[in-house]
């Protein structure tokens, strides 16, 4: 009889339970213009504002409160739709669609919206992206192994996704290391991602993680790349800084 491994909840999604009530989430409307066509999104306050800590600042910090609009011409539209469905069904796509990695641009596309989310501070997204990626290593065998770079060059150091990118690149036990360290990958993939998985392959103490099989990946507690930020905890108010003292003699 086959044994599942089971693990806590992600302490991040009972975190935002708290005060999550209708109310504060469902209040007034407010509206993002997205990418170059400046495509309205109507969502509402409390609910975008509950998930992103960029959204928080931009309705609630006052600098566009007045407004109640706020323009990211840069971001792209199909990444927005994705998080806009996500917040109101727990979904990224419809019913009738889904992400195939082994497709290049869903591939593309599922990381956009993870380094969106990292852009915009959604960690419970952020979270929603890993698992995705982590699924799919455990149902297709397959790993978004041709953007690296692209996540490399959008995240910053200690970003989940990179950690979770090394591990399956050195630990899945039917990738071998070894094809990373010669000079076509010198130039195929970030000097930032030789080095972790290098570290990765050797450790501080010359001794590597185990390696794990694509059926083994399930067994893992997904927690380890988890982003638990919780952006609704109260924030600790900063001490004040003393003013300096002037012991100059006249």
């Amino acid at each position: 009889m086959a044994t599942t491994t089971s693990h806590p909840p992600c302490p991040l999604v009972e975190a935002m339970k708290k005060n999550a009530t209708p109310e504060k989430l469902y209040d007034t409307m407010v509206i993002v213009k997205v990418g170059p066509s400046e495509k309205e999104f109507h969502i509402h306050k409390g609910l975008i504002c509950h998930y992103s800590e960029f959204f928080r600042g931009a309705f609630k910090g006052g600098f566009q409160e007045n407004e109640g609009a706020v323009t990211l011409d840069e971001d792209r539209v199909d990444v927005f739709q994705c998080f806009s469905n996500w917040l109101y069904t727990g979904k990224l796509l419809a019913e009738d669609q889904k992400f195939d990695l082994e497709k290049a641009g869903d591939s593309k596309h599922l990381l956009g919206i993870y380094v969106f989310a990292e852009a915009r501070g959604i960690p419970r997204l952020k979270n929603e992206i890993v698992n995705h990626v982590l699924s799919s290593v455990v149902n297709q065998k397959c790993i978004p192994i041709n953007h690296i770079r692209y996540v490399y060059e959008n995240t910053p150091e200690k970003d989940k996704m990179r950690a979770l990118l090394v591990d399956i690149m050195t630990r899945w036990s039917t990738v071998d290391v070894n094809d990373f360290f010669n000079d076509e990958t010198r130039n195929t993939y970030p000097s930032e991602f030789l080095f972790d998985a290098c570290k990765a392959t050797i450790g501080l103490t010359n001794v590597k993680k185990p390696d794990v099989s694509a059926k083994g990946w399930k067994k893992l507690n997904k927690c380890d790349y988890h982003d638990h930020t919780d952006i609704n905890a109260p924030q600790e108010p900063k001490p004040l800084t003393p003013a300096p003292t002037d012991n100059s003699t006249p």
